[in-house]
């Protein structure tokens, strides 16, 4: 085909481009919105309401205030109840008003800087790949019989765990208690990594359950754990009969079997299966922690080194996981992109722990703490 015959295309093309052209400096805003229901993360069960970035109208607002918006600007928006909508981010910790000024009240990472964090993030996983693939090769060995929970247990036991992970870097000082107990801190990286995980933690008396999340499969597992979380670690402990109604949900979501069996990972504070998880999981964070530069992070993002920290942290892990993945070594479950079709796999991203919960463990550190200072 000859140069010639490709021209009425390009002028058509270029026709094209000059209305889009024109169209663009009035509909630029719109494009350049920001899905914080997709890239956003809370560390801490302290920190946001997240059920509210789930709002298109929330969003608009959200995005309006990244540089900060006075309430006759956010009025402009022609949105109905626009205070009340104000009133609820504020008390949800999502927007603060500084004078006359509402503007967010988590950091957001987008452009070049958040270039910068994906190619520190990229450098600091092709370091951290050789110990990965170890403590991966560790895992599989232990859950002989049971590697459907592999991505599962590295995730959220090892890599992202509240109990081995960051107590150890809350304790070794590396991140600063406040940011994770009493404050929280929460982020949004724009655009959002597509390995993005995260780790819900629910408990019953003092005994905990981990769940492994992404953004594709949020809505199922709140929707699940939700209503049924508490109950379905009281069952994992002491077999107490189920509900007809919780019984057939669990079957739904493929976490008991048809005879009622739970077919959860189960383990035991003190455990050799626990002792493993917090040995791997504290050599995760004591790697991690030295191959991150949270001090030119810092820098560049105009965030303190430890919620810098925290960002390259999560963002890090998620590469990680990327690399394990295309590297066949630790595939993601199906289910944490395609939930619709595989709430039947949902046990894969389930574990419960007998003997520990979250706050009281987050109580004996706080104790731990004040003594130290």
């Amino acid at each position: 085909m000859t140069r010639r015959k490709h021209l009425p295309l390009i002028r058509i093309a270029l026709i094209i481009a000059s209305l889009t052209l024109i169209q663009f400096f009035s509909c630029a805003q719109d494009k350049a919105l920001i899905d914080f229901s997709q890239g956003f993360i809370g560390v801490s069960g302290n920190g946001p309401d997240q059920s509210l970035l789930y709002n298109k109208e929330n969003n608009l607002i959200l995005n309006h205030c990244i540089e900060g918006a006075t309430l006759p600007e956010l009025r402009k928006l022609k949105l109905p109840q626009i205070e009340q909508r104000l009133e609820e981010l504020s008390k949800g910790k999502l927007i603060i008003k500084e004078g006359d000024i509402y503007r967010l009240a988590f950091s957001v990472i987008r452009g070049s800087d958040r270039v910068f964090l994906s190619k520190a993030a990229k450098q600091t996983a092709e370091n951290m790949l050789p110990t990965m693939r170890h403590i991966v090769q560790e895992l599989k060995e232990e859950l002989k019989g049971e590697e459907e929970s592999l991505y599962h247990i590295t995730w959220s036991v090892v890599m992202d765990s509240a109990m081995f992970t960051w107590l150890k870097l809350l304790l070794d000082g590396h991140v600063n208690p406040l940011i994770l107990i009493s404050q929280g801190y929460s982020f949004c990286v724009f655009p959002d990594n597509t390995f993005q995980a995260g780790t819900n933690f629910y408990e019953w008396e003092e005994n905990m359950m981990a769940v492994s999340h992404s953004q594709g499969a949020m809505e199922h597992i709140n929707r699940l754990m939700g209503p049924y979380g508490s109950e379905i670690i009281k069952n994992a402990v002491t077999q107490a009969p189920l509900e007809p109604e919780l019984k057939d949900a669990l079957i739904s979501y493929g976490l008991i079997d048809s005879q009622g069996r739970l077919r959860v990972l189960t383990y035991e504070k003190g455990s050799l299966r626990y002792n493993l998880f917090k040995q791997l999981g504290e050599r995760y964070a004591s790697e991690i922690e030295r191959a991150i530069d949270a001090e030119a992070l810092s820098k560049r993002l105009k965030l303190t080194t430890d919620q810098s920290f925290v960002i390259a942290f999560h963002e890090a892990s998620w590469e990680i996981l990327k690399l394990l993945h295309q590297e066949k070594i630790l595939l993601r479950p199906p289910i944490l992109v395609e939930q619709k079709d595989r709430l039947d796999q949902s046990y894969k991203l389930v574990s419960i722990l007998k003997g520990e919960s979250f706050a009281t463990m987050m109580m004996q550190f706080q104790d731990l703490f004040l003594k130290r200072k």
